[in-house]
């Protein structure tokens, strides 16, 4: 399927050497009762999925759908089976985006006539600002007043020219972009979703943006983070030397098995989908060849380095923003704007290898081979339960899928479903292995459709 390539917030540490220079500019119920069907084991390395629907108000009808070998290759000659139509009336796009970024408070004036009183004299020195200025460089109304003047930028970057700089509040970009220019790469955060888009968009303009990583994140939170890594920030910045794909510890007991992440990111295809927890990448990945843009958020520096080079290994990195931050807080963060993606995908850690022991009904033998064994209750999700992590996604996007452990407790998924809807459980078969369940709502699940861009 055709796509657009765009340049995503690239993860910051895929190589940041030990000499990093950084320019501070401060702006001012039980599992019996829901037991699901066993398909015959099969000794094949074949991914089986197992789909029933289960609605809230009747959570122990359970319907089952089918059981099917699944082929996962991707498919580039099939049409998207649900591909959102291009009008006016289209949900936006995050507000961290380029799209319509017009829309965001965003000002471009192109004569003093048009100019608030109290900018006026601010205006009079776009060019000083901006040489680019009137090609389309855009400030918001505190861009005005805190961007770092052109030819003083550029001074201040000829004398941090380097490899790697960290420009800590980029603001509208007038650092970065002259940063980019004397430095191989430029390292870019900010807290604004606004501003950083801005940055973006003028770093275009100048022809830059191939060399910037956009951050939206908290700089202090940030230099916090990479301070406590210590000597691993020097694993980080060989990542890119090796030819195979990388996993940290907790990537080897956590990553989505690649057949599975891609039959979800089929089922899932649209054109932005947020990867909540993307680990290293397995889940990120298939996105990326389902799906036109995959927005993948971690708190772990170095799980998203190690996501990114792996992307890039695949060939679709381009396709990828990489975001460092705390999912819960972005999550909360983009429903108070109100914006709004595709499909929020989740897969948030189960508690370690360790889950089936440490569920909460301990009444069953905890053999980690027995698909039902002991009961996982979502309350056992990190980083906040499985109720209020799904109460926050919803708000950001109605269809959300749910990747959970594969004796979490049906009764306690199915009240996740807002009322008159239903929720499709489909388990994840390798071969003779059940693995995991996936849970979609809303429009994913099959028969409600109509709901995806209700």
């Amino acid at each position: 399927m055709g796509r657009k390539r765009k340049a995503g917030f690239a993860s910051v540490l895929s190589s940041l050497p030990p000499d990093v220079k950084l320019s501070f500019a401060p702006k001012s119920t039980s599992a019996e009762e829901h037991e699901l069907p066993e398909p015959s084991p099969i000794d094949t390395n074949d991914l089986i999925v197992q789909r029933v629907h289960v609605s809230r108000s009747t959570p122990t009808a359970v319907q089952v759908l089918e059981a099917e070998t699944v082929d996962t290759t991707p498919d580039a000659s099939s049409a998207p089976a649900r591909k959102k139509q291009k009008t006016s009336e289209s949900r936006p796009v995050p507000d961290f985006s380029l799209e319509n970024i017009s829309t965001n408070a965003t000002l471009h004036y192109k004569n003093q006539k048009s100019v608030p009183q109290h900018l006026k004299k601010y205006f009079a020195q776009r060019h000083r600002f901006f040489s680019l200025y009137d090609d389309g460089c855009l400030l918001d109304e505190e861009g005005w007043y805190s961007v770092t003047p052109e030819k003083i930028a550029l001074q201040i970057a000829e004398r941090c020219r380097c490899d790697t700089v960290i420009d800590a509040f980029c603001g509208v970009g007038g650092n970065a972009i002259a940063f980019a220019q004397t430095c191989e790469r430029v390292i870019a955060l900010d807290i604004s979703p606004t501003r950083l888009a801005i940055a973006r968009h003028n770093a275009v303009i100048y022809g830059v943006a191939d060399r910037i990583d956009f951050i939206l994140g908290d700089y202090v939170s940030f230099a916090r983070s990479l301070a406590s890594l210590g000597r691993r920030v020097d694993v980080i910045q060989n990542l890119p030397q090796t030819d195979g794909c990388l996993l940290d510890e907790e990537g080897w007991y956590s990553v989505t098995p690649e057949k599975i992440a891609l039959q979800i990111a089929e089922r899932c295809r649209c054109d932005t989908v947020i990867d909540a927890f993307c680990g290293v990448g397995g889940n990120a990945i298939a996105f990326a060849q389902t799906c036109e843009r995959v927005i993948a958020l971690d708190i772990s520096p170095t799980r998203l380095a190690i996501a990114r080079h792996n992307a890039v290994i695949y060939g679709v990195a381009d396709r990828i923003e990489f975001i460092l931050g705390d999912y819960v807080s972005f999550a909360r963060s983009l429903a108070s704007l109100g914006r709004h993606v595709d499909v929020v995908f989740l897969s948030p850690p189960w508690g370690g290898p360790s889950y089936i022991s440490g569920a909460t009904d301990t009444s069953t033998p905890t053999d980690p081979n027995d698909a039902q064994s002991s009961v996982y209750k979502l309350d056992n999700l990190l980083p906040i339960s499985g109720a209020e992590l799904f109460t926050i996604s919803h708000k950001v996007s109605r269809n959300v899928a749910m990747y959970l452990p594969r004796n979490t407790d049906v009764g306690e998924i199915s009240a996740l479903t807002p009322a008159g809807e239903i929720v499709e459980i489909e388990e994840e078969w390798m071969g003779s292995k059940l693995k995991a369940l996936t849970c979609y709502f809303g429009g994913l699940a099959r028969g409600q459709g109509h709901l995806f861009d209700g």
